[in-house]
């Protein structure tokens, strides 16, 4: 979605929507790839990576890994996928970002644990393994509100 002019994906469960982004889209290193692409693009697989889970975010983890064609990528693994490929990526990393994925987890893992006030993914140009889906979303929904 847009919000104060830039592209964000948000967490939303029913109409109850988180105030913060969990990544905000601004890099344009990835040319046919704009910002409002990416956002729908990431919003699209996240949606349907959980309706494939039943609608469930339990057993839903975000790590990071490599592609096929080298590329850095954030991706979603549950007990029967332990790495990354073209089925469970969600995001390909920029440049500076890749050096680092510890760190683009770490800001997940924050704004799931509410440690810091911005922890948003900057993918503007800028020590963990994974993330819960579940605690990330749950950060700011009650548990009992659809997921």
């Amino acid at each position: 979605m847009e919000q104060k002019g830039r592209w964000v994906t948000i967490a939303k469960r029913g109409e109850a929507t988180s105030s913060k982004p969990i990544f905000s889209w601004q890099t344009k290193e990835f040319d046919e790839w704009t910002p409002e692409r990416r956002c729908y693009h990431v919003s699209g697989k996240l949606t349907t990576i959980v309706a494939k889970n039943g609608g469930r975010l339990n057993g839903l983890n975000l790590t990071f890994g490599k592609v096929d064609s080298g590329e850095t990528v954030i991706c979603v693994i549950n007990a029967a996928q332990k790495d990354c490929d073209r089925q469970n990526l969600i995001l390909t990393l920029n440049k500076v970002n890749a050096k680092n994925p510890s760190l683009v987890l770490a800001q997940i893992t924050n704004f799931a644990q509410g440690k810091r006030s911005d922890n948003t993914v900057n993918e503007k140009g800028r020590v963990t393994q994974f993330v819960s889906l579940e605690a990330l979303v749950n950060r700011y929904f009650d548990k009992n509100n659809g997921f």
